[in-house]
């Protein structure tokens, strides 16, 4: 995640229920010197550039990808696809594991781990479905 404030912080953000990997940096700046609020991103916790950059944001039940951590309270970090229980990885169509009969792998960590008691990420399901036959 990238992030540039160069005066207010902006306000209302939410960055919810996603599942998501975190890169070799959690957060990294992307330039304008002391003066961008996520300046020396590396220096401090993902918390504490979010605090830095926005007001009233809501950062919470996201699963992030090989993440150290240091993000809000409310957010998991497995190590890798694996741990967060991904299956159908390299075809695009990222699913959790629900069961351990006929999958071969534990049921993932984040199943209904969003606000809504939903599996964090995008309906890829519904997405497919939706989009059937667009070209």
């Amino acid at each position: 995640m990238g992030a540039h404030v160069d005066g207010d912080r902006m306000t209302n953000f939410t960055f919810t229920n996603n599942l998501v990997g975190a890169g070799k940096q959690d957060i990294f700046p992307p330039g304008g010197g002391p003066k961008n609020c996520s300046f020396q991103a590396g220096k401090q916790p993902p918390a504490g550039v979010l605090k830095s950059c926005f007001n009233n944001f809501n950062f919470s039940h996201n699963a992030i990808l090989g993440s150290k951590g240091g993000w809000p309270n409310g957010n998991s970090y497995p190590s890798n696809q694996a741990a967060a229980g991904l299956l159908d990885f390299s075809e695009g169509r990222y699913r959790l594991c629900r069961n351990s009969h006929g999958e071969g792998k534990k049921p993932s960590p984040a199943l209904q781990a969003g606000m809504d008691g939903k599996d964090p990420g995008a309906d890829l399901d519904a997405v497919f479905a939706a989009t059937k036959g667009v070209e």
